[in-house]
């Protein structure tokens, strides 16, 4: 009869380095799956702040006769936000973290950058929602924009916005970033939220849709 214990089996050196290879396959192949998902819950977080920001400024423009506050207005020096916050109708913190993907990504000198608003309202006349033609693919504002100083972070090609930078008297111009996975969040005069490329976007001045002065046939 044999008394010997039965020896204990290790895992060899060998057999180790497979399992941890393994699971570094496997952990590699997991993880773009799961910053993906991660990123659609950003944006649909921006997209509910985008909306909530339209609420506002439809508040504005109804307590305005149909009016969007200009870009910029130079006989009180206020940019369109600073106008929209004096009146009540939004507030700097949440300008300052409507986006949840850009916002760790720049420093709290340039957070007023994520918000910025079509430069084509800046005219000599307020332009009037009210008369708009097609508001459902006018563009209003983008919760997506940065600095012009991180050209790295833009399109290089015909398709950016020309949106006004909101911090007044600062004469930097923010751009259209689409951040979300090359999808940037944008509203409409209409009130709705959508996500676009950047091949998505015509040049504004081309096209009468994104043009408010085009719009209502004042060019």
């Amino acid at each position: 009869m044999n008394t010997n214990p039965q020896r204990t089996r290790n895992f060899t050196l060998i057999e180790l380095l497979v399992v941890i290879a393994i699971i570094a396959i496997l952990t590699s192949m997991l993880l773009p799956a799961l910053n993906k998902a991660r990123e659609k819950g950003r944006s649909a977080s921006c997209m509910n702040n985008m909306k909530q920001t339209g609420m506002a400024m439809n508040f504005y423009q109804n307590d305005y006769n149909g009016l969007v506050p200009k870009m910029y207005e130079p006989s009180s020096g206020q940019t369109w936000l600073t106008m929209a916050v004096t009146g009540k109708y939004l507030d700097w913190n949440r300008a300052r973290n409507i986006c949840p993907t850009l916002q760790p990504m720049i420093n709290p000198a340039q957070t007023l950058y994520i918000l910025a608003i079509n430069a084509h309202i800046n005219d000599s006349q307020y332009f009037n929602n009210n008369r708009s033609h097609c508001p459902s693919r006018l563009f209003f504002i983008t919760g997506d924009a940065w600095f012009r100083d991180n050209p790295d972070k833009f399109a290089g090609s015909i398709y950016y916005i020309y949106s006004d930078g909101v911090a007044p008297g600062n004469a930097g111009i923010a751009r259209f970033y689409a951040c979300h996975g090359n999808v940037g969040n944008m509203l409409f005069f209409d009130g709705h939220v959508n996500g676009l490329g950047y091949k998505n976007i015509p040049p504004t001045s081309l096209f009468c849709e994104w043009n408010p002065l085009k719009n209502m046939g004042y060019e």
